[in-house]
C-alpha cells in the first residue's frame, strides 16, 4: 500500500468533505467506527487551511497511530461499496429497503462529528411536552364530573363503619347501661 503523502491526504480531505457536504448518506452504508475514524482523521466539518489540516493529521497520528490506517481502510470501503467511483458518491440517494405495508423504508446510522445541541435540546424540550400532556391527559381521566361524586362507602372506605375514627372526629356514642 502506498504511503500516504501530504498531497495526497488533502486531496482525499477534500474529496471526503466534498461527498460529506452533497451526500452525507453515503456515509450511513459504513459502521459508525468507520464513520467516526473518517471524521477524526480527515476532520471533515471544520474549515482547515491545508496548513492547519496537515497540523491536524501530524497532531492526531502521534495521539492515535492506528488511525491513519484505520481511515485509510474506512475509505476504502466507502469508495468500494458497490464498486461506486468516487464520483457516484456526489448526489446519491439512499432508497428504501424495507418493506411496511405500502411503503419501503431504509433505516441507516449517520455519525455526526459533533453534538447537535440545539436539535438535541429541542428533542427534550418536546419530550417534556409530551410527558407534562400524559400528566394533564391522566389527570383529566382521574377528575370526576361534577356532581358525579360518590360519596358511597364503597368509593370511600375511610368513610365505612370498619374504618379507624379519625382524630378529630367525636368519640363514639356508648349505649346507655
Amino acid at each position: 500500500m502506498p504511503r500516504l503523502t501530504s498531497h495526497r491526504f488533502i486531496k482525499q480531505h477534500h474529496l471526503l468533505k466534498k461527498i460529506w457536504e452533497v451526500s452525507p448518506n453515503s456515509f450511513a452504508d459504513l459502521s459508525f467506527n468507520d464513520q467516526r475514524h473518517l471524521h477524526d482523521f480527515f476532520q471533515l466539518t471544520h474549515l482547515l487551511s491545508d496548513k492547519e489540516l496537515l497540523a491536524h493529521r501530524e497532531h492526531i497520528t502521534q495521539q492515535r497511530p492506528a488511525l491513519p490506517q484505520q481511515a485509510g481502510r474506512a475509505l476504502r470501503r466507502l469508495l468500494t461499496i458497490d464498486r461506486r467511483p468516487p464520483d457516484a458518491l456526489l448526489g446519491e440517494h439512499i432508497t428504501a429497503t424495507i418493506q411496511r405495508g405500502w411503503r419501503t423504508i431504509t433505516v441507516r446510522a449517520l455519525a455526526r462529528p459533533e453534538i447537535d445541541t440545539a436539535k438535541l435540546s429541542r428533542m427534550f424540550a418536546e419530550h417534556i411536552r409530551d410527558q407534562v400532556r400524559q400528566v394533564q391527559q391522566t389527570r383529566t381521566d382521574l377528575t370526576p364530573a361534577r356532581g358525579s361524586h360518590d360519596h358511597s362507602a364503597a368509593a370511600h372506605p375511610a368513610r365505612s363503619a370498619h374504618a379507624a375514627p379519625s382524630p378529630h372526629s367525636p368519640p363514639p356514642e356508648t349505649p346507655p347501661a
